[in-house]
């Protein structure tokens, strides 16, 4: 029996050292897909703050232009109202 088990007990050894040497590997390349997935959620963190600065200015730029728009819509009916009486004054014309 003893010779059995010295014969069997190097096998035993040697694939506890090759599965120690796997979960090592399997170990190390999970901490390096861990700080991959990192990386890229930092990137993607940043990407999104930029995102955000960038639709605020889109934003108030859209404010701005809402109001510009306003002041020009409110010159346009003026200008029509002139206009209008303009062309009022010079119907009165005609008609002396």
């Amino acid at each position: 029996m003893t010779i059995a088990t010295t014969a069997v007990q190097p096998v035993c050894e040697s694939n506890l050292t090759v599965d120690n040497i796997c979960l090592t590997l399997a170990k190390e390349q999970l901490a390096f897909e861990k700080k991959l997935l990192e990386n890229e959620n930092q990137r993607l963190q940043l990407l999104l703050e930029d995102t955000q600065l960038q639709l605020e200015m889109l934003k108030e730029q859209n404010e701005e232009l809402e109001g510009e728009n306003q002041d020009l819509h409110m010159e346009v009916t003026e200008l029509i109202d002139q206009l209008t009486d303009l062309t009022d004054r010079v119907d009165e014309l005609i008609v002396l």
